[in-house]
């Protein structure tokens, strides 16, 4: 399940989804999908490398103390579903700004790059791969590097729609997940399907990423390219300085397919594993200190929840600034938004009907709820805020509230819906521009015209031991990850929702527009109707906003 859950380095490049708002255009009308604000994708490489003396004794800057409120971290992953604390809910599986990844350009004269193009134009396998890096010595080297040549690859970045060059380090936490090390020297888990042979080809349609042009391959080789641009000339560009869009690839690059067996990734040895800055709680709580007076964020609710990879602590610190202004933090959306349920077949069927969901007396006269995260995820609290059409934003906002006491500006930091596979695109949510400007946007929250109530009218049943709620009596403790699932789907508008660990708990008599099964092997899959379908599926018409086409059987 594409986006979600970036260390806290300094950035010098980032990619990111186009289309970042104007901070001077005013918000437009109601009902309209307002441009979202992008997370970063920032370089982390340095912070792997042992500081020399000189480095050590450089004494470090305090950093602006309300900068930590949105740190991204660079190693988030997509994965199935997962707990709110844990792992995010897409697949394998960070992002503000523009998709600019700053490079250094190359000092060679055009004519010896073409040269030397020309001279390699007709590359040997081996020659369609990455050179193999240099092994440290000592310590640092304890586990070595594979003496084959690792695997060059295009290979998707997260969320975003765009496939960037570099080499495979070595598999993901799934039989079909790698670790792509990127030749901007960040690095991420990417699914088989999003991962093509590192060859560009003549005709390719391509982007430079600095500065941001858009030409076609003439030729290319392993290391560079040459350019057709749009104004007519000719440019050479470095591979490592080109994106390609996911369009294309599905368009032109059929015949750069990898399969499991055609990946030799490159082991490296495990980066020690950031942790917060012993000082973070302290720089953050001076932040707070410093503006003690202000209630800014009175009567707005939060639910925080950050993507995959963020530390715990960085969430208690957001938490932390917004009570200290006033604000009110919402554990769950259930906090505001209760689900009325009930239990039959012996309590191995899970039952949930249209009017479930309703709005508890709100306290602290909370008027607005947002929900906060450094960047678009799909973990449970974000489909559901989706679902509800309650404004996603980025934790920049509340930076930006701080420093200027108003809190109006909000749609200027709406973060993505998410990135559909079946469209191909980074869509932007939909939401009320007018949010929080009657207390009825709360009060009837399932009668949200403008969230997309794409189950309306419907019956669905969920069908899996991983999708069922169990009863609370059981469970031990709150309800979380893939057993959420239910009550995402109530969220999208459906009429009736089951949730069952075996199909021959179902209600007998109830007649189910869709079926939500999980993965099922060829057998299986013979005897399936149309109208069952995977969550993955209800997620992209969740992001998209409307029922997509049924997957093929």
């Amino acid at each position: 399940m594409p986006h979600q859950d970036l260390r806290g380095a300094s950035a010098s490049s980032a990619r990111a989804t186009a289309g970042s708002p104007d901070p001077g255009r005013d918000a437009r009308r109601a009902g309209s999908r307002a441009t979202p604000v992008t997370p970063t994708k920032s370089r982390a490489a340095s912070s792997l490398t042992p500081l020399s003396d000189e480095q050590s004794e450089v004494h470090e800057t305090q950093p602006d103390p309300l900068d930590l409120i949105s740190g991204a971290q660079d190693d988030d992953q997509k994965t199935e579903l997962a707990d709110e604390d844990g792992e995010e809910y897409d697949e394998p599986p960070p992002t503000k700004g523009s998709r600019k990844r700053k490079r250094a350009a190359s000092a060679a004269p055009k004519a010896a790059l073409r040269a030397s193009m020309r001279a390699s134009k007709a590359p040997s396998a081996a020659d369609s791969i990455a050179r193999l890096p240099k092994r440290g010595r000592g310590p640092s080297a304890s586990r070595r590097s594979s003496l084959t040549l690792p695997t060059r690859v295009f290979a998707r970045w997260d969320n975003l729609m765009w496939f960037y060059s570099g080499v495979v380090r070595e598999r993901g936490e799934s039989s079909t997940q790698f670790v792509i090390d990127f030749d901007d020297e960040t690095h991420c888990p990417v699914e088989l399907k999003n991962i093509r042979r590192g060859l560009l080809q003549a005709g390719d349609s391509v982007k430079v990423v600095n500065p941001e042009l858009h030409g076609t391959v003439v030729e290319a080789d392993e290391e560079r390219a040459t350019l057709q641009m749009q104004d007519g000339g000719e440019r050479v560009e470095p591979v490592a300085n080109i994106m390609v869009h996911a369009r294309a690839i599905t368009g032109l690059w059929g015949g750069r397919v990898l399969a499991l067996e055609d990946i030799v990734p490159r082991i490296q040895p495990r980066a020690l594993a950031d942790t917060p800055s012993p000082s973070k709680a302290s720089v953050l709580s001076a932040a707070s200190a410093k503006h003690a007076r202000s209630r800014v964020l009175a009567h707005i609710g939060f639910v925080v929840t950050l993507s995959a990879g963020c530390p715990k602590r960085q969430k208690a610190d957001i938490e932390q600034v917004i009570r200290a202004h006033g604000g009110t933090v919402l554990e769950d959306w259930s906090a505001i938004f209760p689900l009325a349920t009930e239990y039959a077949a012996g309590k191995k069927r899970w039952i949930a009907k249209a009017g479930g969901l309703h709005t508890k007396k709100l306290k602290d006269g909370i008027s607005q709820v947002f929900l906060i995260s450094d960047k678009m995820n799909q973990k449970p609290k974000y489909l559901v805020a989706l679902a509800l059409g309650i404004p996603c934003l980025s934790a920049e906002f509340l930076k930006s509230a701080l420093t200027s006491d108003d809190v109006k500006h909000w749609a200027r930091y709406l973060l993505p819906a998410g990135s559909s596979e079946t469209l191909n695109a980074c869509l932007s949510q939909l939401v009320d521009l007018d949010w929080g400007a009657t207390p009825e946007h709360l009060t009837d929250i399932m009668k949200n015209s403008v969230a997309p109530k794409i189950f309306a009218g419907k019956s669905i049943l969920v069908v899996g031991a991983e999708y069922f709620p169990v009863p609370p009596a059981l469970r031990g403790k709150k309800e979380e990850g893939e057993s959420s699932v239910p009550r995402i789907i109530v969220s999208m508008g459906a009429d009736r929702v089951e949730a069952v660990p075996e199909l021959r708990y179902a209600s007998p008599k109830v007649e189910f527009d869709y079926v939500i099964w999980p993965k099922l092997d060829e057998d299986e899959m013979d005897e399936m109707e149309e109208s069952w379908v995977s969550f993955p599926w209800v997620k992209d018409c969740l992001v998209a906003g409307r029922l997509l086409p049924l997957p093929q059987l």
